[in-house]
């Protein structure tokens, strides 16, 4: 065993310590003598907890163990390459760089794409383009960042032999698992990163990077936590991601607004000619509170957002992140700072022309309608609602069109003219049979609500005709 007098121990010593010929026996100890550590040691300083730098070393690294430091007992010399080995991975990371481990074809691919959701496309960082592969004490875990949005797997099942750490360019790691003839796949490391992957048939060996390197996730403290059904969240970026503005000229509208409270969510976007909103229920809340999400961030975690209704989430917010917690993985996201607009007073009751029709037909209409139009925004559709229906028409260098579809129209005949797509989105966003259109006059926003109740809110602007 190593005699170690840890009161003068300084963190230098344990870089010169680090050989990793004793690793393997290190390994086989660690399983057979997990009750016998340290004790957390403190003192007092102006009447406050305060660490030294050793202890604090100690203390990050047992609760990273899951080991209660009140119950610990002294140490002893047959316990002392326990602690090496523990600090060893918690202040060294990367050093055990003979990674070893077989894993399922399908699991591996199946954790490949969700993290490859945050792995960097254009980036002057070579790191940046990797996965992370960590195996240790905690399971197998994969990593991607992009220092905008960040995703670690949950422990994935697999056969760990060596711990370790790599990374690996995302995209020909994917290629190669993609294309593997096997039902398992083994992967294997050494002390230069070099990665040897073998299938079936097949064996790839190709160069892998430091692990230490790679970016750590931001640290979001889960304290305020907000719970929902994954298929709700789903459908709710689904029906308003579309009218998040394209460009940066005003960064807060290049995300979704969430408005966070104790039993609801409401999501808003808004790109200068449209208001998307949705509403629904949460399952769980921490308070009233406000965020806004980047645009990329919701359109990366839908592709991952379970469509079963009994999957849920858990969502954990600071002033600058939000963390989604999946279950079989974690996503963290910067928050866009600012102040989002206020949309509500945009939003009126009042009316002089009411319209229910049935969505479907209208978006039939309007499609046929748009074919003459090269350029939805400089050829318009024009909308005459009159009592019994409606006729909408377009004309362009290429031709005209004209549609008439019934509807159940109240108040004054109207004229207004709007950007089709804009409409069509909206539309096909909602899942209900009819919808509600509300009108003041041809230069004044459409709002499409539902036929009852406040699950949806669509704000449309006129054009001019």
């Amino acid at each position: 065993p190593i005699i170690i007098e840890w009161d003068k121990l300084q963190l230098t010593d344990f870089y010169n310590m680090c050989d990793v010929k004793i690793l393997v026996e290190l390994n086989r100890i660690i399983k057979q003598t997990f009750k016998n550590v340290i004790p957390i040691q403190y003192q007092k300083a102006n009447n406050d907890f305060e660490m030294d730098n050793i202890t604090k070393l100690f203390y990050d690294a047992l609760t990273d163990f899951h080991i209660d430091f009140n119950k610990l007992t002294a140490p002893t010399t047959a316990t002392t390459d326990l602690i090496l080995y523990i600090l060893l991975i918690h202040v060294n990371k990367g050093v055990v760089h003979n990674m070893k481990l077989t894993v399922s074809k399908d699991l591996l691919l199946q954790y490949i794409n969700i993290v490859n959701k945050a792995v960097s496309n254009r980036t002057t960082l070579p790191i940046l383009e990797c996965i992370l592969l960590t195996a240790d004490h905690k399971g197998f875990v994969m990593t991607g960042n992009d220092l905008e949005i960040g995703i670690k797997t949950a422990p994935i099942d697999a056969d760990i032999e060596e711990m370790g750490e790599v990374a690996i360019e995302a995209r020909i790691f994917n290629e190669i698992v993609r294309r593997l003839n096997g039902e398992t796949v083994t992967i294997e490391t050494d002390d230069k990163y070099a990665v040897s992957i073998v299938s079936g048939s097949s064996e790839f060996k190709i160069m892998g990077q430091n692990g230490d390197d790679f970016p750590d996730l931001p640290a979001v403290e889960q304290e305020k936590m907000y719970s929902m059904e994954q298929a709700k969240l789903r459908d709710m970026i689904r029906q308003t991601i579309f009218s998040i503005a394209q460009d940066g000229s005003k960064p807060v509208l290049t995300g979704e607004l969430f408005e966070l409270k104790d039993t609801s969510v409401n999501v808003v976007s808004v790109d200068g000619y449209r208001i998307s909103f949705r509403k629904n229920s949460l399952m769980m809340g921490s308070g009233e509170t406000e965020v806004i999400v980047p645009g990329k961030t919701l359109s990366e975690l839908n592709k991952i957002l379970s469509q079963e209704e009994e999957d849920t989430l858990s969502m954990y917010l600071t002033e600058k992140h939000i963390l989604f917690d999946l279950g079989n993985a974690i996503m963290v996201s910067r928050l866009i700072e600012g102040d989002f607009i206020r949309y509500a007073q945009s939003f009126s009751e009042d009316y002089k022309t009411k319209m229910i029709i049935d969505k479907n037909e209208l978006i039939q209409a309007l499609e046929r309608a748009s074919l003459v139009s090269r350029d939805n925004r400089k050829t318009p559709v024009r909308l005459m609602l009159r009592n019994g229906g409606m006729d909408i028409t377009a004309r362009s260098d290429m031709g005209t069109a004209h549609e008439s579809v019934a509807a159940d129209v109240e108040g004054d005949d109207l004229s207004i003219a709007f950007n089709p797509r804009y409409l069509i989105e909206a539309l096909r966003s909602i899942e209900d049979e009819s919808v509600k259109m509300i009108f003041m006059a041809s230069l004044s926003p459409c709002t499409i609500l539902p036929v009852s109740g406040d699950a949806f809110k669509y704000l449309i602007l006129p054009l001019r005709m």
